[in-house]
């Protein structure tokens, strides 16, 4: 499932709703549901427009941060895989 996902455009649900610190961020999906992000995993978050594929933030991501790709893949993976299951993108 994970190399079917590198293919997807997928699209942020709920808002950002605060920031607590420089690696805390806030997104809620109602009052009754708000998750607290690190900064990488926000900046993942933030990154799913729709326009995108997984494959292409990753890409992104290891281009401005300059680690390489393969690192990088297994745990983005990991993290939209868990999105998903939380809800937090479609």
């Amino acid at each position: 499932m994970s190399q079917e996902i590198l293919d997807k455009k997928l699209t942020r649900k709920g808002s950002f709703v605060g920031q607590a610190s420089e690696n805390e961020y806030y997104v809620a999906l109602s009052e009754d549901k708000v998750f607290a992000l690190t900064a990488g995993a926000f900046y993942i978050w933030s990154q799913c427009d729709g326009n995108k594929t997984v494959k292409e933030i990753i890409e992104n991501l290891s281009k401005e941060a300059n680690i390489e790709y393969q690192e990088l893949e297994k745990p983005v993976l990991d993290l939209v895989n868990e999105f998903i299951n939380l809800g937090l993108v479609e």
